[in-house]
């Protein structure tokens, strides 16, 4: 089995830095984004966020990268991140319908086998309601900091994974990956 193709729904901060070190560690990897000028923008290896290393890394590593506003970039990829940032109020409650918008759009367009990994912080339990065999679906903690988002995606201080049952194995793909 070669290395695995990853993508990432969602290229805000979150998305895009783990996205450019994907690429970096050696994986094609594809990034989808709605907004047509962010992804033109990225073609050009202009990040829209500022992120200490993040635009020498994409210039560096650009044969591994594509973007496209069309979410069928993802439809050859056997992992599927949702990586978008969530929208929270003053109160700390957090507006999930963006979270859900994009994993619609994944699914419409996600390979049979491929897995759904949910990168973004979403409640206990969120992803029970998405429509996609359980064993296909994991939850992966990010862990980076604004400021050091490229170093903590790179070089990752540890890697906290959910799944629907712990007895089950890991995906080998999301294993080489890790």
């Amino acid at each position: 089995m070669g290395k695995p193709i990853i993508g990432f729904a969602g290229l805000t901060h979150l998305g895009l830095n783990s996205a450019v070190a994907s690429a970096a560690r050696g994986f094609k990897t594809a990034g989808f984004h709605e907004d047509v000028n962010i992804v033109e923008s990225l073609c050009r290896n202009e990040p829209h966020i500022t992120e200490h290393g993040l635009a020498k890394m994409m210039k560096t590593h650009t044969e591994n990268l594509t973007f496209s506003a069309d979410p069928k970039v993802l439809s050859e990829c056997d992992m599927i991140y949702i990586a978008v940032d969530v929208p929270t109020d003053d109160n700390g409650v957090s507006d999930l319908n963006t979270i859900h918008a994009m994993i619609e759009k994944v699914l419409n367009v996600m390979d049979e086998s491929a897995s759904l990994i949910i990168l973004c912080q979403v409640p206990p339990g969120f992803t029970r309601c998405i429509k996609l065999s359980p064993e296909r679906i994991y939850y992966q903690v990010e862990t980076l900091i604004y400021g050091r988002a490229v170093e903590r995606a790179m070089y990752p201080e540890r890697f906290i994974i959910g799944c629907s049952d712990p007895l089950n194995p890991i995906d080998p793909r999301l294993k080489t990956f890790l």
